[in-house]
């Protein structure tokens, strides 16, 4: 089943008033959310525009990007990508300084631990006072209708299984993992170490697949991986799966880079010596 990563693209150009003592430059930054179906050109134009309506006067949304990922042995696969270009200028009564200010947004995974994020970058001048966040009754508002939006069936996040099969390290005999249960593992699982360490103190990090499972107490991994672990910690089966959104709260603001715009002059390229001239 496809899962399509959706980005919402973004541009700024900055409005100075005095050009005597600064020039215009230019920016742009995507948002992500996921979906579970492809969405319509409909859906498209919708989100967009909605999210443009908390956008400050000097951005605008400027397209659409949809990426399709299927999921094998704990991998998102990238496959196809779609494209719209859209036009869907700021509010006027919104202005930006500093595009780089961003609200940072939790969104619950419906009956499970997983909690997926949402940054808005380009936040208000008018809604970030002293430091913080402090919202009008509109942006407020419109926040809430932006939350409530990802509460559907179609719209979620992509994550880790953390429900998935897994078990205590005990130990590593330096060929296997000892552990307190292999139950449940299999030659040809993909797994992960969850705060284990070897015997250099330091963490296992990575994915990893099983060799083999010789008995309820040992499991081996290709490459003898674990097999220098010490007592402590999990090792986890690995796998990731589409969540649905339960519900989100409003995070703290922070800072978050914008880039290079997307849209920009292309110019021709210079013309190459010969290789050795």
């Amino acid at each position: 089943m496809p899962f399509f990563k959706n980005s919402i693209l973004i541009s700024v150009v900055t409005d100075p008033q005095d050009r005597a003592f600064a020039a215009q430059h230019a920016g742009g930054w995507s948002e992500q959310y996921w979906s579970n179906a492809a969405i319509s050109a409909n859906g498209i134009r919708q989100t967009c525009s909605q999210r443009a309506t908390f956008l400050p006067i000097q951005c605008s949304v400027i397209g659409h990007r949809s990426q399709s990922y299927t999921i094998v042995n704990g991998r998102l696969i990238p496959g196809g990508a779609s494209a719209t270009q859209l036009i869907f200028p700021g509010n006027v009564a919104y202005t930006v300084d500093v595009p780089q200010a961003a609200l940072n947004l939790r969104l619950q995974g419906a009956g499970v631990a997983n909690v997926g994020k949402y940054t808005i970058r380009g936040m208000p001048d008018e809604v970030v006072k002293r430091g913080e966040y402090q919202p009008d009754q509109f942006f407020r508002t419109v926040i809430d209708q932006w939350l409530n939006g990802f509460k559907n069936a179609t719209f979620g996040f992509v994550g880790r299984d953390l429900a998935a099969t897994q078990t205590s390290v005990t130990g590593g005999d330096g060929t296997s993992v000892a552990v307190a249960n292999s139950a449940g593992f299999a030659a040809g699982d993909t797994v992960r170490f969850v705060k284990v360490k070897n015997m250099l103190g330091q963490n296992i990090v990575g994915l990893f697949q099983i060799k083999a499972v010789p008995d309820a107490t040992h499991i081996t991994i290709n490459g003898n991986v674990g097999g220098d672990a010490v007592a402590g910690g999990r090792l986890r089966k690995h796998n990731i799966l589409f969540f649905n959104i339960s519900g989100g709260n409003v995070g703290r603001v922070g800072v978050k880079k914008v880039g290079r715009p997307f849209a920009g002059y292309v110019g021709r390229r210079s013309k190459r010596k010969p290789v050795g001239v």
